[in-house]
């Protein structure tokens, strides 16, 4: 929808606040905000069944989906990095 996803996570934010979904402050909002803009972004789009199947093996590790994955992905460099 928005090509600017710090836009995109401003006017859903704020809208859910009006509908009295989530109560923050905006200070809690531009601090989340800058942390956002920090951050990397990336996409990825499994199958419905690999999408299950990470969530369940992220959730049996006690660890977040993000965590997860981010920790899958960093083993694998340093293993393609070893074995240069």
């Amino acid at each position: 929808m928005f090509d600017n996803p710090v836009v995109y996570y401003i006017i859903e934010f704020t809208t859910q606040r009006k509908e009295g979904n989530r109560m923050a402050s905006d200070a809690q909002i531009r601090a989340s905000v800058n942390h956002n803009k920090k951050m990397g972004s990336m996409t990825i789009r499994p199958s419905k069944e690999l999408d299950q199947e990470i969530r369940a093996a992220a959730q049996a590790a006690g660890e977040s989906l993000t965590t997860y994955i981010l920790e899958a992905v960093r083993r694998r460099m340093e293993q393609e990095q070893q074995g240069k």
